[in-house]
């Protein structure tokens, strides 16, 4: 299958931006936790942007 290589990245994000929204409603303070996610993701994005999946 010939895939974008931001294919996998986007459906993360939303994901996780997902269990934020969640989190939210119980915890104001949990915007810190979702943007650390966010840099634990980064760098895994970037991989997979300059291998694309087979």
């Amino acid at each position: 299958m010939a895939m974008m290589p931001n294919a996998g990245v986007l459906p993360a994000i939303v994901l996780l931006f997902g269990i934020f929204m969640q989190s939210v409603e119980y915890r104001k303070t949990n915007i810190q936790e979702f943007f650390i996610q966010i840099k634990k993701i980064q760098p895994v994005a970037k991989i997979a942007a300059r291998h694309p999946a087979r």
